[in-house]
């Protein structure tokens, strides 16, 4: 008995260590404002059609238009979350149709330059949405840690909202906003967008939530 207990604690222990590693898919947006340098959430490059696209969240800049957005384009880089060395220009803004902060539409996009060292980083849209009580994971660097693939169980969604049970020891989230949510084969299902309190007097954290997978097939055509 004791043999098998310890058999089974160990297969236990070896599927944990094998939950996939996706954090070379995160991405932040780096700003350059003359000697000034910010970096701006979180987002993941995707691949549509014969172009590749960057995903990220409306609300991290919600304080500009479209018109400001686009001209941003040529102070932006876009740097990997695990290793700030990789670096990757846009081309273009996409806007995206009636995008409100907080909402299903709660989407920025930028269409890439063609650069072919891209792929390897690059997600394709899965198929079809995830289910209730399914896994997922977000790849993201979260406030005092290393970029990392943190483990997501969906707790309801619809054609407006996803949520998410809390990650457990981690209360702050901040720069995560716009992170890539994948299935286990490594496809978007959706983005990281906030986290729910119980109430304004209470800062413990009932569940995070994000956009749902059909906001992003209405941008992004599904992969046939």
């Amino acid at each position: 008995m004791k043999i098998r207990l310890f058999v089974l604690l160990l297969c236990t222990h070896i599927l944990a260590l094998a939950s996939p590693d996706f954090t070379r898919f995160a991405f932040t947006l780096e700003v350059k404002e003359g000697n000034e340098i910010s970096h701006n959430g979180t987002g993941c490059f995707v691949k549509s059609g014969g172009s590749v696209y960057y995903v990220t969240a409306h609300h991290i800049f919600s304080d500009m238009t479209d018109a400001q957005r686009a001209a941003m384009v040529k102070s932006l880089t876009i740097v990997s979350e695990s290793n700030r060395h990789l670096r990757f220009a846009p081309e273009q803004f996409v806007p995206v149709a009636q995008a409100q902060d907080l909402t299903k539409t709660d989407m920025m996009v930028f269409k890439m330059k063609p650069n072919p060292s891209l792929s390897a980083y690059t997600v394709v849209l899965a198929p079809s949405a995830p289910l209730k009580d399914e896994t997922v994971y977000l790849a993201s660097r979260l406030p005092g840690h290393p970029a990392a693939t943190y483990a997501l169980k969906i707790l309801d969604l619809d054609n407006e909202r996803v949520s998410y049970e809390k990650i457990a020891g981690i209360e702050k989230y901040t720069g995560a906003s716009g992170g890539p949510i994948l299935n286990e084969k490594g496809q978007l299902v959706g983005t990281y967008l906030g986290r729910v309190f119980t109430d304004s007097k209470r800062t413990d954290i009932r569940c995070l939530f994000g956009t749902p997978h059909p906001s992003l097939t209405n941008i992004l055509p599904t992969p046939k």
